[in-house]
């Protein structure tokens, strides 16, 4: 797996996107405001802060009446909780995308634009750590990565330019896809890691000899190995016929089929918060 930067910056494309969306993310952000982290958690013996620490105090008392030298500590800050969830967002970018759905006169990759820009802005609303990546691929020995916002950058313009250039290339060997975004995902400090692949087709290349069956088994596994990490793995697919695949690859309950194309910029985050609202 080779990690590629994309060179298709589009800042026009995305602020259109985001004005057409203006309504739908004005209305998700208000959503999203009681999703935001309220419990405080304390931090206790502090040599300052909001509150005086009872225990510390009384503790401090007694030592100095034993003629000792405590230390000051004794006061606690109220901090909001961390969130506990990482979320890495895999898009296939394979050529596909580039094709309308159905009878709609829609391309998939417009609507793809859309879903990643009001992801991004939901989750900067919430607060998680999150990373955007893309993926192709050109036979076994070539598969690209490209990473659009990686956990340690912000969700600033450039980001916003790069998803509204995105473009289609290549096939979809997802397997290996899904193993290097599981090795990235174990880097986050997070309790609980989130890996969603969004695709609208079957996992396919250039040199699988027309039988789909082996790269699907070895997106099986490589769904397994980050289960085994402790990474849940989701697809949402695109693709109508996707009943026929995904529950072998990525198993029951673990997998969405949308059926309106449209409805993508909208359900991306609405999924991923049900899902973070679950243990996973």
């Amino acid at each position: 797996v080779h990690e590629r930067s994309l060179r298709e910056y589009d800042e026009a494309k995305a602020m259109e996107i985001t004005t057409a969306y203006d309504g739908t993310l004005r209305r998700l952000k208000q959503a999203l405001q009681a999703q935001k982290p309220t419990r405080m958690a304390p931090r206790r013996r502090q040599y300052e802060g909001d509150e005086p620490d009872l225990e510390a105090a009384v503790q401090f008392m007694v030592e100095r009446r034993a003629g000792r030298s405590p230390k000051a500590s004794i006061y606690q800050q109220r901090r909001p909780q961390q969130r506990d969830t990482a979320v890495l967002l895999l898009a296939d970018l394979s050529t596909s995308i580039m094709a309308e759905a159905g009878d709609s006169g829609v391309r998939v990759v417009d609507r793809l634009r859309a879903a990643m820009l009001l992801f991004g802005e939901a989750l900067v609303e919430v607060g998680d750590p999150f990373a955007l990546y893309g993926f192709a691929s050109k036979y076994h020995d070539e598969v690209l990565l490209y990473p659009i916002k990686r956990f340690a950058d912000r969700f600033d313009m450039r980001a916003r330019a790069l998803l509204g250039g995105l473009s289609g290339r290549l096939a979809t060997r997802m397997g290996a896809a899904i193993r290097h975004s599981s090795r990235l995902m174990l880097r986050s400090p997070a309790r609980r890691r989130l890996l969603l692949i969004l695709s609208d087709g079957r996992p396919a290349d250039y040199d699988d000899g027309g039988d789909p069956r082996y790269l699907q088994e070895d997106t099986r596994m490589a769904v397994k190995e980050a289960q085994d990490l402790g990474i849940h793995a989701f697809c949402i697919s695109l693709d109508p016929r996707g009943g026929e695949y995904l529950p072998l690859v990525f198993g029951p309950g673990h997998y969405l089929v949308l059926p309106h194309l449209d409805s993508l910029p909208v359900r991306l985050p609405e999924i991923y918060l049900r899902l973070r609202g679950h243990s996973v």
